[in-house]
């Protein structure tokens, strides 16, 4: 990717940590869409694929963030995964990148700043 904003996808059951990340990866240079959980993830992967996909580890009920990260594996092979929690970062399944919470805009942008090729 190169000239363009980076695609993200944030998937997080938590509707203030949807927004805070939205609006971190937005101040980042970002074009964000949000997801609630796996099933509204699928819809919005099916549709497009994202460069980063921001995966929440702990989703609400029986969905789960491993089953997120195994969705977007399959739908949009080409993206960066971040995963997300407040988990001991010790528990986080393997990914592009993590994101322990709580997180701040310049953690945001280093990973984002990372991800872009070298020039």
């Amino acid at each position: 990717m190169t000239g363009l904003p980076w695609r993200v996808l944030v998937i997080d059951d938590v509707e203030d940590q949807r927004d805070l990340l939205a609006h971190l990866f937005t101040r980042a240079g970002c074009v964000v869409q949000v997801a609630a959980g796996t099933e509204e993830a699928q819809e919005l992967l099916r549709a497009a694929t994202p460069d980063i996909a921001v995966i929440d580890l702990l989703l609400g009920g029986d969905d789960n963030g491993w089953t997120a990260i195994d969705a977007t594996r399959e739908l949009a092979p080409s993206a960066k995964i971040i995963v997300t929690s407040v988990l001991d970062v010790a528990e986080f399944p393997e990914a592009d990148a993590r994101l322990p919470k709580p997180f701040t805009i310049a953690q945001v942008q280093a990973l984002v700043d990372g991800f872009r090729p070298a020039s």
